[in-house]
């Protein structure tokens, strides 16, 4: 366990660099999204987000307590949607899953393939019984996929307080006012047995 106090995010305030092939990707989906809201139809919303940089782990001089620090730039929904194209082929016949992933250390990924910093929340009931959420079909990625209790993207506008480059975000409060389709109650040996969820109204299409 990590303490409250030993969790910091410091944050860079520059947009994530992302390859000219990647940029290329990312217009491609918004073009799409823009022929989508032209038709009436709902597009996907290109949200704020911030790609994680670093991920630095020490300790507490003298008590020894675990202490975290991440570091985050700026990215966007959109980047987060291209960059997850790891198995599309690039010009010169690579992937980004084969330049970037294939056996590297998780700790060189470039941030931009890292474009999604949030928290997923598990919920556990007093008769020993784990909520499930089941994504929505409207989502960008994982449509109708069966998930943790809740998750939250880490948005700038919404989710943080930035003092001096450095922010704290209250974890899972976004992500508990948002079950984009339907959640199950499952015991621990993970077999759901009865619904016990609604649609949230906050759970927009595209995340």
């Amino acid at each position: 366990m990590i303490a409250r106090q030993d969790v910091r995010l410091v944050i860079a305030n520059t947009m994530v660099e992302v390859p000219e092939e990647v940029v290329e990707w990312r217009e491609a989906i918004v073009q799409e999204q823009e022929r989508i809201k032209a038709s009436g139809r709902e597009p996907m919303w290109n949200g704020s987000s911030y790609a994680v940089d670093y991920v630095s782990v020490s300790r507490v001089p003298d008590v020894e307590d675990a202490r975290i620090s991440i570091g985050l730039q700026w990215s966007n929904y959109f980047t987060f949607l291209a960059a997850q194209q790891l198995d599309r082929p690039m010009r010169d016949g690579q992937t980004l899953r084969s330049r970037y992933l294939d056996g590297k250390h998780w700790s060189s990924v470039p941030p931009f393939i890292s474009s999604s910093f949030g928290i997923n929340v598990a919920v556990t009931t007093a008769d020993n019984q784990i909520i499930l959420s089941k994504r929505s079909g409207q989502v960008g990625t994982q449509p109708n996929v069966w998930n943790s209790s809740a998750n939250e993207g880490l948005s700038r506008e919404l989710a943080t307080k930035a003092d001096s480059g450095q922010a704290r975000w209250p974890p899972g409060r976004p992500g508990r006012r948002c079950s984009c389709r339907s959640a199950w109650r499952s015991s621990r040996r993970g077999r759901p047995d009865r619904a016990a969820a609604r649609p949230s109204a906050r759970c927009r299409p595209g995340r």
